[in-house]
Formats: C-alpha cells, structure tokens, sequence
C-alpha cells in the first residue's frame, strides 16, 4: 500500500488542477472543507479521492439556496438530512449531498 500525505495546500491544489472540478468549491470552500475532513479523519487513515468529495460535497450561496434545491423549508432542521459546513463568515455553506 502507498499512502500519501496531504496537507492542505495539495488538497486544494487537486480541485484547483482538475479541469473537471476546478469550478466545484471556491477557495475557502475547500479550505473549511479539508478542515472538516481532517477533523472527523483525524489519527485514521482516509482514503483521499477528490472526485468523491465534489460527488458527495457541494456548495452553496446561501442556507435558503440550499433548502430550496432540496425542497426543505427554513423551519426543516437540515442537520436531520445532511451535515453543513459553513465556510468561514461568507455566509455560504458545504452541504453533504443526500
């Protein structure tokens, strides 16, 4: 097995490389969101595959934009669906996908 470590600047280096992905996440979506991976990961070993991530992860404007894209009022708790990550203090947010 060949493990690779990789920090943050790598992470975010692999979205921002791929012609396919570049455009997912912004920048500070992806810093929260190897600050999340590496918090829930942390002492394991993750199997980093970033176009799973884009798969299961996606960002949004706002918390309205994304109950609306799931079709969940502001009264849902949308943690009973799904986990958010908020990217700093933009407003916006990372939403596991369901």
């Amino acid at each position: 097995m060949i493990v690779e470590t990789v920090f943050k600047d790598d992470f975010i280096q692999r979205f921002l490389n791929s012609p396919t992905y570049d455009k997912q996440f912004s920048y500070e979506a992806l810093e929260a969101l190897y600050e999340y991976l590496s918090d829930i990961y942390e002492g394991e070993i993750y199997n980093f595959d970033y176009i799973g991530i884009a798969c299961d992860y996606s960002e949004y404007g706002t918390m309205a934009e994304m109950l609306t894209e799931y079709g969940l009022s502001l009264t849902d708790d949308i943690n009973d669906y799904t986990q958010t990550i908020a990217v700093g203090n933009t407003g916006r947010i990372i939403a596991q996908n369901f």
